[in-house]
């Protein structure tokens, strides 16, 4: 969890960069409102062209470094767009 960021980078000995909660997001009912909103997926299905469907949600945080080098901020992908290759 984001509080225990610095403990994390003291055990590991290295700037952590990110933070990854895999599949927690599914206990969050707001999250999943989001998820299964019929206008969002209507908005989505029109964007790209067919039918949207949801794969999957994921959650992360990022965290400010001055020690990582710009070779693990690009593989962290912070501060670059994201997005997914099908």
């Amino acid at each position: 969890m984001p509080i225990e960021h610095a403990e994390a980078e003291a055990r590991f000995g290295r700037p952590l960069l990110s933070g990854h909660y895999f599949e927690r997001i599914l206990g969050c009912k707001a999250a999943l409102a989001v998820q299964s909103d019929p206008l969002l997926m209507d908005v989505a299905a029109h964007y790209l062209g067919g039918q949207a469907k949801l794969i999957t949600t994921r959650v992360w945080w990022s965290f400010p470094s001055e020690q990582a080098s710009d070779a693990d901020k690009n593989l962290a992908s912070l501060g670059k767009y994201d997005f997914d290759h099908r």
